[in-house]
């Protein structure tokens, strides 16, 4: 258990992280839902997403995950990622250290590679 302090939206990510690295992990697996992941994302601390897309259809509900709108499809992100089969459960690992930057309009698309293990 780790004592953390708070900030304005919860507990602050860079005392999350100090206090681990104090701990000495080199790798850190976070799991959670949309507002756990966004909050990372957001700060820049993830280096690779998991996310598993299942045939189901839940209906309305909290976002799986919030990020600032791009302005079109072109200037999406879209890091590289390895796609694997789980049944029917089809799991997707982005390499987040890999991803460009904000692309702008000019810029040619990229094509990730697929993997369907």
């Amino acid at each position: 258990m780790i004592g953390l302090s708070t900030d304005v939206d919860g507990h602050s990510l860079e005392h999350a992280l100090s206090a681990l690295r104090a701990r000495g992990p080199h790798v850190l697996f976070i799991e959670g839902g949309g507002v756990t992941v966004s909050r990372w994302r957001m700060a820049g601390k993830l280096d690779r997403l998991q996310i598993a897309t299942a045939p189901v259809l839940i209906g309305s509900g909290r976002s799986g995950i919030s990020l600032p709108p791009s302005p079109t499809v072109k200037t999406c992100r879209r890091p590289p990622y390895r796609l694997y089969r789980m049944g029917e459960d089809l799991p997707w690992d982005f390499d987040l250290r890999g991803e460009r930057g904000n692309p702008t309009a000019e810029d040619e698309p990229v094509q990730a590679p697929l993997r369907l293990l």
